[in-house]
């Protein structure tokens, strides 16, 4: 027996509207499974792929609902756009735009001078701040 297709409303992170920053969008999807779905959905254009936690959620919905996100989807502006200048035409974007708090935080690493201090730093894997405990504060 053949598992019967379900509808999923998957929500993802949708991306070119700047660095650390997203558009949550709702995508229906027909698929077995979540996982299915959900891997679906991260093939979609605009969803942003290299980040791993690029699929807020997944649900299952009616076919009405489905048809409903369908309709939504048709209609979103963000969605029509063809490159990323086109941003700027559209009404109330950054009301949409969230700024993603896991990945905006960039660690500036200073350059090391002294070889000793270089060779324990690619001991330590790269982890300046504990290099004082081979070494002792500075």
């Amino acid at each position: 027996m053949t598992p019967k297709t379900k509808y999923f409303k998957v929500t993802a992170k949708c991306g070119h509207v700047g660095r650390g920053q997203y558009i949550p969008i709702n995508f229906a999807v027909k698929a077995y499974t979540a996982s299915e779905a959900s891997q679906k959905a991260r093939e979609f254009p605009r969803v942003k792929k290299h980040l791993w936690d690029a699929i807020i959620g997944c649900e299952e919905v009616s076919k009405k609902e489905y048809k409903e996100i369908l309709k939504i989807n048709r209609k979103d502006p963000y969605l029509k756009c063809k490159c990323a200048k086109d941003h700027a035409f559209i009404e109330n974007e950054e009301k949409r735009i969230v700024r993603n708090t896991k990945h905006c935080r960039r660690h500036k690493v200073e350059p090391v001078k002294n070889m000793k201090y270089r060779k324990a730093l690619y001991e330590l894997g790269g982890r300046r701040n504990s290099m004082h405990l081979c070494y002792g504060e500075d």
